[in-house]
């Protein structure tokens, strides 16, 4: 088995993912860009945008919405494919982030109803697809302790003069980079 890398919230790779996870049921699909010349059976995904929230102390959840806009001949072909994607992505649940270990968590597809392009030449239909990503939040980094030396005080006075025998009291706690070398 290959060890992936763990990538998340990767926007690139997650269009490429969806890209080619819906590629079997197009004759072209493409990534973010949308062709100056419209053809039938094209389809192209983009990201549209998303909402990063804060999901616990260490876990940012991002809930992205993708394009998935689909051309065809006429208005049946259309609602044909939108038919098609709404069956695809109803029948997975996550899926996995191309060249990495993660997941994406898909969401709902909420398509538009077929329309005919400006040029007049094919029909349309966007797809809203719903996804979401988690990623471990940016933590701030601390040197690691390097050692705790506590020299026992023994028996100390008290505020009053006299003498208290507490475990503890007078101690010296020493902290520091390394108490084996003496860095304190």
């Amino acid at each position: 088995m290959m060890n992936l890398p763990n990538i998340t919230a990767n926007i690139p790779l997650e269009v490429q993912t969806i890209a080619e996870y819906v590629a079997p049921l197009f004759a072209e699909v493409k990534g973010q860009d949308i062709p100056k010349v419209y053809k039938p059976d094209l389809c192209v995904v983009q990201w549209e945008g998303d909402d990063v929230e804060r999901e616990t102390g260490v876990v940012d959840r991002y809930d992205r919405v993708f394009n998935i806009l689909s051309f065809a001949k006429n208005q049946f072909e259309s609602l044909q494919q939108i038919d098609t994607l709404q069956k695809h992505f109803t029948n997975i649940h996550s899926l996995q982030i191309k060249g990495s270990s993660r997941y994406m968590r898909i969401g709902s597809f909420l398509p538009s109803r077929p329309f005919l392009t400006e040029d007049k030449t094919v029909y349309a239909s966007i797809g809203k697809l719903h996804a979401q990503v988690r990623q471990m939040a940016v933590q701030e980094v601390f040197p690691p302790i390097g050692g705790v030396i506590i020299r026992p005080g023994g028996p100390g006075l008290g505020p009053d003069g006299g003498i208290i025998i507490n475990p503890g009291f007078g101690d010296d706690i020493i902290i520091g980079k390394d108490c084996r070398k003496g860095e304190m």
